[in-house]
Order: structure tokens, then sequence, then C-alpha cells
């Protein structure tokens, strides 16, 4: 199940796309695109609560919940079949051999900044000593089975130890010293990383 505005897209395999085209209070409007040879079939619909739409015998789409800009959509497909929100997908395509091309980014925080990554996930600071620190992460995970899974949870890093936060993004804790703690970051090419 993912969580998609306005805009935005899913990739099922390498030749279903899913774009959320409107959201209503009732009902999303969504486009599929289904992918064959050298050609494209497209289909526009508009799907209630709980309704489903087979995109072909083994792909269904389901609207789970509608929020005020984002609508949560449940998709039934075959267990080895790939599932990621466009922009990790198009990430991911960037190296051949499907390995996503990555950065890694160095930040340094104080108490109460966050790291964003994207504008769908931060990590904020609550506090930091010599052995390790605390965050706050809260937003949609990015890659991998958890891809696009919404948390808003604490958790604790240690010095020198590394969290993942989905599949694609990586956070390490490289120490602190006074008030300032610093971390690498690594996550897809072209995703930004930021402090505030």
């Amino acid at each position: 199940m993912l969580s998609r505005q306005t805009g935005e897209a899913v990739i099922i395999g390498d030749d279903v796309v899913v774009t959320v085209d409107d959201i209503g209070t009732q009902h999303v409007q969504i486009s599929i695109e289904v992918r064959l040879f050298d050609k494209s079939i497209n289909r526009t619909m508009t799907l209630a609560i709980d309704e489903t739409y087979s995109v072909r015998p083994d792909v269904t789409v389901v609207i789970v919940d509608i929020r005020v800009d984002k609508a949560r959509i449940g998709f039934v497909i075959p267990q080895d079949t790939a599932l990621h929100r466009k922009e990790v997908y198009e990430a991911m395509q960037q190296k051949p051999g499907n390995v996503a091309a990555t950065q890694r980014s160095t930040v340094v925080l104080k108490p109460d900044q966050a790291i964003h990554v994207g504008d769908k996930l931060t990590a904020k600071l609550t506090d930091a000593d010599a052995s390790g620190c605390r965050l706050i992460v809260r937003g949609e995970l990015l890659g991998g089975a958890d891809d696009g899974a919404w948390v808003n949870e604490p958790r604790e890093l240690a010095t020198n130890h590394m969290m993942n936060l989905g599949a694609l993004v990586s956070v390490l804790l490289v120490g602190t010293e006074q008030d300032r703690t610093m971390f690498h970051v690594i996550a897809p090419q072209g995703v930004k990383v930021s402090v505030e």
C-alpha cells in the first residue's frame, strides 16, 4: 500500500504505470498505462474507497483510503513483481544493472534540527551524547519492500552505526561534539538531502 498525491505515480514491474490524476472527497481518478511490446494501452477511471480495478489477471488496484491531499492505494500483485514509487524506479534506472546511483551527503545537526530526504521523509534530532543519538523519523520510507510505508517513530542510533529508512536511504551517525552531531546520508542520486 502506498500514499500518492495528485500527479504522483507507481510502477508495477516494468510495464504498468498507475498515476493519480485527481483526488476528491469520495473518489480518486487514476490513469493506468500498460506497456505491451512497442505500444501502450491507456485507461482513465474513477474509483471510490474499497473499489478495485483489475489491470490484468495478476494485477489489481484498490483505493484503500482518501485523505485531504493523498490517496492510499493497495495493490494485489505476484510476490516476485516489483512495485516502486515512480521517483524510486527512475532513480534505480539511472545506473546500469538496476543498481541505484547514490549520493552521500554529510550533514551536521543541532538538537531540534532535522534531515530532510526528498520532500516526504525527515529525521529530527532530539538529543545526542558520545554514545549515540535519538531521532524522530517521520514520513514515507524509500525503496524495497517498505517503499512508501509511513513511519512516525522514535529511533536510537549508536555512534558509527547505520539505520536504514527503506532500502534506498541510509543514515550513519559519525559522532557528536558539543551540541553538533554529524551524519552521512546515503540516498538515490537526484533526491534532495537538506537540513532544517
